[in-house]
């Protein structure tokens, strides 16, 4: 990094550090290979958020404060991503959801739990829902991947071999064509939060996505389920509403919502349109 860089350390960035701070640690186990670690906060009803590919906790950032107000917040990091262990053998999400099922029936205490997940975490929950019934409550799918609805090209560049000085305008055009709407939204924190999330995945295949998997598995979901885009999501660029229900009707969708002038990182973007959608289907019954 450069003197003028906006890629800062996650020790640097103020917000992340406050909640840090005001979060209680928790980690569960991943087979032999360590532990999947989690953030607690708040008191009440417990709700889980799973992050998106090359994530982290902080996918959830500019949200964690408002839910906390009226829910036990628990924000993982999946296995591979973050500070968690990556697990023996482990490539995709089909491979790692055991260890969250796990991992959610011991924080909540065997609790439904509101699930809330966000691009490749839907993936995830997808699995959890399916094989864990038990543990979830409601699902919430926030960005939602692996419905068979193709991808536009991205041009997205590697970092690997590229200069350090380099890597701040990769990182921008990167998230630019996939992660936001508007280029304001990048801002030093945005930039480093996936900077620093993506030095940390290990779990580097992620190829379930461009499947259709999320049609077959809701056949196999029991509870209600809510869907979120931001409308400017470009992975539903091909997309209409009337579509994406179609993809949805095999589970009990109670509601899908477009929040506007928000692009894939809807709840970064937008995190109060965000947040009132999600709180109406949290408070539904």
């Amino acid at each position: 990094m450069t003197a003028t860089s906006m890629l800062l350390p996650l020790a640097q960035l103020p917000e992340v550090q406050r909640l840090e701070q005001l979060a209680t640690r928790l980690e569960t186990p991943v087979g032999d290979a360590g532990t999947m670690v989690w953030h607690r906060w708040g008191d009440g009803p417990p709700l889980v958020l799973l992050h998106g590919g090359s994530g982290s906790w902080t996918h959830w950032l500019r949200n964690i404060d408002t839910l906390a107000r009226r829910y036990t917040v628990y924000a993982a990091d999946l296995p591979g991503c973050g500070d968690s262990a990556l697990p023996t053998g482990a490539r995709d999400a089909d491979t790692i959801h055991e260890h969250v099922g796990n991992g959610i029936a011991q924080i909540a205490k065997g609790e439904p739990v509101e699930l809330v997940a966000f691009s490749f975490g839907t993936l995830v929950a997808g699995f959890v829902t399916a094989t864990r019934p038990e543990l979830v409550k409601r699902l919430h799918l926030v960005g939602c991947a692996g419905l068979g609805l193709g991808r536009p090209p991205l041009n997205l560049e590697s970092l690997a071999g590229v200069p350090p000085e380099e890597h701040e305008a990769i990182v921008r055009a990167n998230m630019e064509s996939l992660m936001v709407l508007h280029p304001q939204t990048l801002d030093a924190t945005a930039l480093s939060l996936h900077y620093a999330n993506l030095e940390r995945d290990r779990l580097r295949r992620r190829r379930i996505s461009r499947t259709a998997v999320m049609t077959e598995l809701q056949a196999r979901w029991q509870c209600p389920v809510h869907a979120i885009w931001g409308s400017g999501d470009i992975l539903i660029r091909l997309a209409s509403p009337e579509r994406l229900r179609e993809l949805l009707s095999g589970c009990d969708l109670r509601a899908l919502t477009l929040v506007e002038d928000a692009g894939h990182w809807v709840q970064y973007e937008r995190p109060r349109e965000f947040e009132d959608v999600l709180l109406r289907g949290l408070a539904a019954g």
